[in-house]
C-alpha cells in the first residue's frame, strides 16, 4: 500500500507537482529529507525528483530506503517521445516513470547553473529547424518560467489512483 508521495525539489517545481499529486490522491507529500523520519523504511512510495544531467535527483537515496512503486522526473525540456525511456535507462528504473515539464527560476540558481542554462539556450538558438517550443525553452532557460499544471499531472494522478485501487482490491 502506498505510504506517501516522496520528492526531492531544487527550485520548487517538483514540490508543486508533489503537493498537487498528494492532494489529488489523498496521500501525504513529503520532501525526502522529512520522509526518512515519517515513512518507515521499506514502505511503498511514489517518488518525484528533478532532473539534472539526465539523473533524477534523490532517486538513489529513495530507492535504497523505500520500494519505489512509480516515479516522475521533473525537467526543463519539452516532453519529447523518447524522454521517459532515456531517463529510465540513465536511472536504471524498472518501475513506471512519467516525465513532467517543470520550469526554471534563475533567482534560485547559483551563478554556475545560470551560466550552463544560458549556454544551453545559445545552443538551442543556433540549431537548425527550430520550433516554437525550442524558442520558448530558450527564453525560459534565460528568463525563467513555469510549465507546472494540473493537466500535465493527470496521467500520474490516474496511474496512482489505479495503483491504489488495485492494491485495495488485493487486500
Amino acid at each position: 500500500m502506498l505510504a506517501g508521495i516522496v520528492y526531492e525539489s531544487n527550485s520548487g517545481f517538483t514540490k508543486q507537482y508533489a503537493e498537487m499529486l498528494g492532494g489529488a490522491v489523498g496521500l501525504p507529500a513529503l520532501p525526502l529529507v522529512e520522509a526518512v523520519s515519517k515513512i518507515p523504511r521499506g514502505s511503498e512510495v511514489f517518488f518525484l525528483g528533478w532532473v539534472c544531467g539526465g539523473k533524477i535527483s534523490g532517486l538513489p537515496v529513495a530507492a535504497k530506503r523505500y520500494y519505489v512503486a512509480g516515479a516522475a522526473a521533473v525537467g526543463i525540456v519539452y516532453p519529447h517521445p523518447t524522454v521517459e525511456e532515456e531517463l529510465r535507462k540513465a536511472n536504471k528504473l524498472s518501475c513506471p516513470l512519467f516525465y513532467l515539464q517543470g520550469g526554471v527560476d534563475p533567482k534560485k540558481l547559483g551563478y554556475f547553473k545560470r551560466k550552463i542554462l544560458s549556454m544551453i539556450a545559445q545552443n538551442i538558438e543556433r540549431a537548425e529547424n527550430k520550433t516554437a517550443a525550442d524558442w520558448d525553452l530558450a527564453d525560459t532557460l534565460r528568463l525563467g518560467g513555469s510549465y507546472v499544471s494540473q493537466a500535465n499531472l493527470e496521467p500520474v494522478i490516474s496511474w496512482v489512483k489505479e495503483y491504489k485501487s488495485t492494491e485495495e482490491a488485493a487486500e
